[in-house]
Formats: C-alpha cells, sequence, structure tokens
C-alpha cells in the first residue's frame, strides 16, 4: 500500500490487497487513489462517511458508475432525517438518473435466513431499497457480452446502512435475510409487470449454476 499524509492527518493510500475505503463526498470522482485512517493497530478504522470497498465482494458510497462494480450498477447513499417525531427517508427522486422510465413499485419481505434469488429479467431495471431489517443483496453478471461478465457484487444494506441499489437488466440477483427480524424491501422497476408473459426468469440459488455459496462465513 502506498501511503501519503495529509494536512488534516488522513491517508491517501493506493491499496493492494483489493481493499479500499472512499470517503461519500468524492462521488463526483473515478477515485484514482483511496483514503484510510489507519489506528493504532494499523488496520483501517471505519467512521461516519466512509464504506468499505472490495472487489467481487463490495460495499459502496456513491451513485456513480464504480471501476470495481458490475456494469450497469449503481448505488445511492440514502439520507436518514430523525427527529422526536420519527424519521424521514428519501428512497428515488425523478431528477436522478436512476430510473429511465417507471413501471411500478412493489415491496417484498424475507425472513431472517431466507434466500430470494437469483432472478433476472431481460427488459426490466431494479432499484433495491430496504426500509426494515437487513439483507445481503448478491449481483452476479450473467451476460456473455458484458466487461463485467462473471463478477460479484455483495451488499449488506437496510437500517444499518441505507442504501439504494440500481440492477440492470441481465444482472442476476437475489437476497438473504440477515440479523433476527424481518426484512422489508421496496423495489421501484421500469417495467409493469406482465401478469400474461413475465419478464422474469429465475435460477436455482443452490444448483451451482451461479459460483455462489449463500451459507453465513463465520469467523
Amino acid at each position: 500500500m502506498t501511503v501519503g499524509e495529509s494536512s488534516n492527518g488522513w491517508r491517501s493510500a493506493r491499496s493492494t490487497n483489493g481493499y479500499f475505503i472512499d470517503p461519500f463526498a468524492n462521488v463526483a470522482r473515478r477515485y484514482p487513489k483511496t483514503r484510510i485512517r489507519v489506528s493504532a493497530e494499523g488496520l483501517p478504522k471505519l467512521n461516519d462517511g466512509f464504506v468499505l470497498y472490495r472487489r467481487r465482494h463490495s460495499w459502496s458510497s456513491s451513485s456513480y458508475k464504480r471501476e470495481d462494480m458490475i456494469d450497469g450498477v449503481k448505488t445511492k447513499i440514502l439520507k436518514v432525517i430523525p427527529d422526536e417525531r420519527g424519521y424521514l427517508m428519501e428512497i428515488l427522486r425523478c431528477d436522478e438518473d436512476l430510473l429511465r422510465q417507471f413501471g411500478q413499485v412493489y415491496m417484498t419481505t424475507a425472513y431472517p435466513g431466507v434466500v430470494k434469488g437469483w432472478h433476472y429479467h431481460n427488459k426490466q431495471d431494479d432499484n433495491f431499497a430496504v426500509v426494515k431489517g437487513m439483507i445481503k443483496l448478491v449481483l452476479y453478471d450473467r451476460r456473455t457480452d458484458s466487461p463485467t461478465h462473471a463478477e460479484v457484487n455483495e451488499f449488506f444494506i437496510g437500517v444499518q446502512r441505507p442504501m439504494l441499489i440500481h440492477i440492470a437488466h441481465g444482472i442476476a440477483h437475489g437476497f438473504k435475510g440477515v440479523g433476527v427480524e424481518e426484512a422489508i424491501i421496496v423495489n421501484t422497476v421500469t417495467e409493469a409487470y406482465d401478469y400474461k408473459n413475465p419478464d422474469a426468469f429465475r435460477i436455482d440459488p443452490h444448483g451451482g449454476e451461479i459460483p455462489y455459496d449463500w451459507s453465513r462465513k463465520d469467523g
């Protein structure tokens, strides 16, 4: 790792082990370098406004295409505004580049430990946001003509990490309820569901066609 000290105590680093830490504020950049605060033990110390990003297993902060993210995937940090009455969270706006057209909005849930997937669509784009609980959302690029073919992205999103994940059509996706409560997911999509000819295709999550293990990684 190449490290340089800045005037405010932050270290600018180019990682060699596949891990990156990025500030939310720099969403308009291509991030040729990463910024990292090193603790006394020499390990990355995560603070508000910073997230861990890793190729194939990624936690991202911006609504811009990232170099190591599957082509066609975008992310957006969702701002939560709390007060003594409760809280408010915007999910999706018409002045963003995340919804090329409106199809419908639906809600789905997952109990702890339940896997829903794999699914993919030929025309429909998805925009996932979790409003209760936590999920592990996993994406697999099954498109043979994609520059990121066979890549995997893994996101842990929900009340502890409010994010919207935009998934382009053709990318296989699935999610697993994690934690101790039912997760509620809101998906805003670009196509209305066609009951006679649905644009929804399934792959067995445990069948081996997609090389991903849904089991919990202890240790």
